[in-house]
């Protein structure tokens, strides 16, 4: 399978747009089609990737897109950071149009996934060049002032970052030194940047840019976890958290394979990491659909729902659609992925949009049954003097907390603290959040409310216990 690049973001006026010649030949006939079904000990959740939201995009228009992310019933979008805009002259950040995107996700309920990506004139390797954004930095320490900067400008709202996209494909970055490989580079700037993200905020995560690894892409690296994995000076093993994977066009079984090969190649290395799968994708146009199962719009709703079950069933913590919505006319109908949203351009919604939501709905139920607790993993930023947390369990009955001088109240405004709670953290037992400034665990039940509403400094972070 071929892949494209997928991510449009703006730097100043201009629209980078990198494309990628898709090749496709003539699909088999299906002989049979496999039924997938969601397991019922499954723990993820669903996310979507949000093109276009970038800084000076129209509010109003923001706004929407953000409704319809949460209408999806999508707990969390992906969007772009663009490294070049928020940090245009060294020592120079330019962070309030991020803050109000961010914001503007976070007061619906969206965690955000944003994915530090494109290099400033300033700092690239290649400044002269036309593409400078796609060139490493010469000096790869910025990256962790960088990281260090918006780590902390971002504690409390942000709780995962994303180092590129693509890596592994020249159409995301590209080799400074012709050396024939970037898995050098990229494993030098990912140790600077995690060093960073860490010291701003110690607690926060930092996701592998999201790997294409395709085996017939040319223009893909081959090897690359591997690659950076043996980095002798910047071995990657100890610059990441949570393993990322793309898995747009390929079959089920070919995403269950590509799942195994990945955790089979850190097990080579010792290692264990939790599985986010930043994009998963396909076209409901027909000449472009390369699955002989999955033909036409009818095809393009069951490779959604199929492909989805396959990676939460091999137990993928996050995985994202791509896109939300449409591309714009930007994109030339030749582009593979141009329709590949739940939603047109115009925000209207397809059938396939209903299939994504019975999904989650499918997740959420799934969550009230009592067959593990689930972990909220999104920041509960404070915007004002209130945050709302909105479990992922509707029916959640409490909340392990870890914070400071908060205030813990039911949606109908009843306080009920579980003073017979014995923390299973610290020495501290049946006290309240609020008298237990040490940061111990403490449990505040809500019954069946569907949120929590805290007052304070910090933020909520836990399990929730159907």
């Amino acid at each position: 399978m071929r892949k494209k690049v997928l991510i449009p973001v703006a730097v100043g006026m201009a629209c980078i747009l990198i494309l990628a010649v898709f090749i496709y030949n003539e699909a088999p006939v299906c002989n049979s089609h496999i039924e997938y079904t969601l397991n019922k000990n499954v723990n993820g959740t669903l996310g979507v990737l949000i093109v276009y939201m970038d800084p000076g995009i129209d509010h109003k228009r923001a706004e929407a897109v953000f409704d319809a992310a949460k209408d999806s019933g999508a707990t969390w979008v992906r969007i772009g950071f663009i490294w070049a805009i928020a940090n245009p002259a060294q020592g120079k950040y330019n962070l309030t149009e991020f803050d109000w995107i961010i914001n503007a996700a976070l007061q619906r309920g969206l965690s955000v996934l944003p994915v530090v990506m494109l290099t400033p004139k300033w700092a690239s390797a290649k400044p002269n060049a036309e593409d400078y954004y796609l060139y490493p930095p010469a000096n790869p320490e910025c990256l962790e002032e960088f990281g260090k900067v918006i780590a902390t400008h971002f504690k409390g709202r942000i709780t995962h970052w994303e180092f590129w996209n693509e890596p592994d494909m020249r159409g995301f970055l590209k080799d400074p030194d012709g050396d024939g490989s970037t898995a050098d580079n990229y494993a030098e700037m990912l140790a600077y940047f995690y060093r960073g993200i860490k010291e701003g905020a110690p607690q926060a995560k930092v996701l592998l840019g999201g790997l294409a690894d395709s085996p017939t892409e040319p223009t893909c690296e081959k090897n690359y976890l591997q690659n950076i994995l043996n980095n002798k000076k910047y071995p990657a093993a100890q610059n990441f958290d949570i393993l990322n994977i793309h898995t747009n066009f390929r079959s089920p079984e070919d995403i269950k394979k590509q799942i195994e090969q990945a955790r089979a190649i850190l097990k080579e290395h010792n290692l264990t990491r939790p599985l986010w799968i930043t994009e998963t994708s396909y076209t409901p146009v027909e000449r472009f659909q390369i699955l002989p199962c999955y033909r036409g719009e009818k095809g393009f709703e069951q490779y959604i729902h199929d492909s989805l079950v396959v990676e939460l069933n091999e137990g993928a913590d996050v995985v994202f659609w791509a896109a939300l919505h449409d591309y714009g006319n930007d994109r030339p109908d030749s582009d593979p992925y141009k329709y590949s949203g739940l939603y047109t351009y115009n925000l209207e919604p397809k059938p396939a949009l209903q299939v994504f939501k019975n999904l989650a709905e499918k997740l959420k139920n799934l969550s009230t049954q009592g067959n593990a607790s689930r972990r909220i993993t999104a920041q509960i930023p404070i915007l004002s003097d209130l945050a709302i947390i909105s479990p992922t369990s509707a029916s959640a009955k409490g909340i392990y907390l870890m914070s400071s001088h908060e205030l813990i109240t039911c949606d109908k405004g009843v306080r009920k603290n579980d003073n017979n709670f014995k923390t299973g953290f610290g020495s501290q037992t049946g006290r309240s959040a609020h008298q237990n400034p040490e940061g111990n665990h403490e449990k505040s039940a809500c019954g069946n409310y569907k949120t929590l509403t805290v007052s304070g400094h910090t933020r909520a972070q836990g399990e929730i216990f159907p």
